[in-house]
This record gives C-alpha cells, structure tokens and sequence, in this order.
C-alpha cells in the first residue's frame, strides 16, 4: 500500500486537484519547516511569519485548484517564491507604515 508521505510532490498534487485535501496537507508537512525558516529569515517574527504562511497556503490552494501550477518538478521552489513575494510584501508595506507613522508624528 502507498502512503501520502511516500508520495511524490507531483502524485500529491494530482490527488489533490481529483479531490484529496489530504494530499496538500502532506506537502505542507513536508515542507512547513522549509519555507517557515525562510520566511522568519526575512521577518525575524514569529507571528508575522505564521501569517505570512497562512496567506501563502491559501495562494498555493487557489492556485493549484486553478490549474495555475505547471507541474515540473519544482513544488518546493514554487511555494518558497510564493512565501518570499509575501514576506517582501509586507516588509515593505510595513516599511511604508513607519515612515509615514514617523513623519506625521512629527508634524504633531
């Protein structure tokens, strides 16, 4: 009997777009820590780092049901970039919002 977890990324997501959620939860498994370590990398927060995986995930579903992924191999360095953009994005989001919070309150 083959298992979820000896699966390939490419048999996972197959079963998951026929259906099988399961299937997804076992390729988050695999590489939670993978793109976790990254992204605190780039964040150095705990909880922005968690949510930063959350909006990820979420990508990586919609996409997938989508039919967005071309499948070649590469799931791991798919969601890495997804992550990445993500934590970029809020960095510099978040960048804007300290500046803008620092020059209004100066005119305060």
């Amino acid at each position: 009997m083959v298992t979820l977890k000896s699966m390939s990324d490419e048999q996972l997501i197959q079963l998951f777009s026929e259906g099988n959620n399961r299937a997804f939860d076992t390729l988050l498994l695999r590489y939670k820590s993978f793109l976790y370590s990254h992204v605190y990398s780039i964040t150095k927060d705990y909880d922005e780092s968690n949510d930063i995986l959350q909006e990820a995930y979420v990508r990586m579903i919609n996409s997938l049901r989508q039919n967005f992924y071309i499948e070649n191999g590469r799931f791991k360095y798919w969601a890495l970039r997804i992550a990445h953009n993500i934590a970029l994005d809020n960095a510099r989001l978040n960048k804007n919002n300290d500046i803008k919070c620092s020059c209004s309150e100066e005119f305060m």
